[in-house]
């Protein structure tokens, strides 16, 4: 496999261009990886496993793309399924010994001649198999995962009675999307609405680590933290969200810039979030990048509430949702930022709405119930990102946050001092419902 195989199926639209520019930018290393692991509770066929995947790389074409740039200019080919066995992409357990998810995570892609993804069984210390899922960024979103768990436990029912499984949908490829994309452009108008907003905002953030000691190694080093809340509180958080008209995903972030603004004493601050890109309800059910970043600008005022801050927040995100279509490398250029500065925000808040990695398998016999491991995380292109994990496990819902931080930029102390705080200040707020 020396040399590109398949057939041109698109160009990059802008979308995707800007992500290929962003991971060539960071010399093509796993920082754009998504790895993904779950541990099986019961037994699973590996077997069956293989073809249920293999099933849906055939399905979803985007699983089965390569990449290749050519006089500046990127495409996107698919490998036919006539060729799909002179690609490595599945290791048994027999084959994964000295194998850990953080070394599969820190695989480093050679899109132009592999898949873009690695599915490989581990064994778990208590006996149960554990799936990495490893897949880069070019060719799949959030959204997309909760489509590739839902097709993957069909599949696998479908191939344990020894069928293919049979599809109740056609779903269009990716690549018909981009190419309607590269034909519309850029809407000038959705351009200007970002460029009115954010044009002389301040970049970054400043924190008060005057009291801190940052490490003597300087050198790029990311750490991770995870907040759980109890069980009552996804239920009281909802109350709280509904009663001011707003969002789970509003309340948690107004409650992070909150305290931000008082750790940093800032009078603003601009955060990158995702908007899920599928303008097309007939794309739904594709798996592909249709995410973008947009960026919010929060203004902070003296003696400002906790609600009033959060209507300005929710009606700037649900406003803002309407022209999120606008790649942000575009607004930056609007705005005189040049590319070799990144990106004009260092704080990143997203939420996994119904985290598809928390779920089951469905067979004949029963089902076979997984769950989420969460995977070592040694790069991040943010300061400060935090991921809003919303599970549902046995019918209940539960809600935790993760938060991962270059280290060498955000001290562990401080960091660990914002996640108690943004914790406790959340917890205030969902027992002002509870009572």
């Amino acid at each position: 496999m020396n040399k590109t195989k398949g057939c041109l199926i698109a160009n990059f639209a802008t979308v995707p261009d800007f992500l290929w520019q962003a991971y060539s930018a960071f010399d093509f290393s796993p920082i754009y990886n998504l790895p993904f692991a779950i541990e099986f509770q019961q037994p699973v066929n590996e077997e069956i496993l293989h073809q249920a995947f293999n099933d849906l790389i055939i399905r979803h074409i985007g699983l089965r793309t390569l990449f290749k740039t050519d006089k500046q200019q990127t495409r996107q080919y698919t490998v036919p399924v006539s060729e799909l066995n002179q690609y490595k992409w599945f290791w048994p357990v027999s084959d994964s010994h000295g194998v850990t998810l953080s070394s599969e995570a820190a695989y480093k892609f050679d899109l132009t001649r592999e898949l873009p993804l690695r599915i490989r069984l581990l064994t778990a210390d208590n006996g149960n198999t554990v799936l990495s899922f490893l897949v880069h960024h070019m060719v799949i979103d959030e959204w997309s995962l909760n489509t590739i768990m839902a097709d993957l436990s069909h599949a696998y029912a479908a191939r344990l009675q020894g069928q293919a499984p049979v599809w109740a949908n056609t779903v269009p490829a990716i690549h018909e999307f981009a190419r309607r994309q590269q034909q519309n452009g850029i809407n000038r108008q959705h351009l200007d609405y970002w460029r009115s907003r954010l044009q002389g905002a301040k970049k970054g953030l400043t924190l008060n680590t005057d009291a801190i000691t940052l490490p003597e190694n300087t050198a790029p080093q990311v750490k991770w933290l995870e907040i759980r809340f109890d069980s009552a509180f996804h239920q009281h958080i909802s109350a709280f969200a509904k009663l001011h008209h707003a969002s789970i995903f509003s309340v948690f972030y107004t409650a992070i810039a909150t305290i931000l603004q008082k750790e940093g004493n800032l009078d603003e601050i601009v955060i990158g979030t995702s908007a899920s890109g599928r303008t097309d309800p007939n794309y739904f059910d594709t798996v592909g990048y249709f995410t973008t970043m947009v960026a919010h600008r929060t203004r902070f005022t003296p003696q400002q509430s906790f609600t009033a801050l959060l209507a300005d927040t929710s009606e700037q995100i649900n406003e803002s949702m309407d022209y999120a279509d606008i790649p942000i490398n575009y607004i930056q250029q609007a705005l005189g930022i040049p590319d070799n500065e990144g990106l004009m925000f260092d704080v990143y808040i997203h939420i996994h709405s119904n985290n598809a990695l928390n779920g089951q398998l469905s067979t004949a016999q029963g089902a076979i119930p997984y769950r989420q491991i969460l995977p070592e995380r040694n790069e991040s292109m943010f300061g400060l990102h935090f991921e809003i994990m919303e599970n549902q496990i046995n019918n209940q819902y539960n809600l935790s946050m993760i938060i991962t931080y270059q280290a060498h930029r955000y001290p562990t102390a401080l960091v660990e001092r914002v996640a108690t705080e943004v914790q406790q200040l959340l917890n205030d707020l969902a027992k002002q419902v509870s009572a």
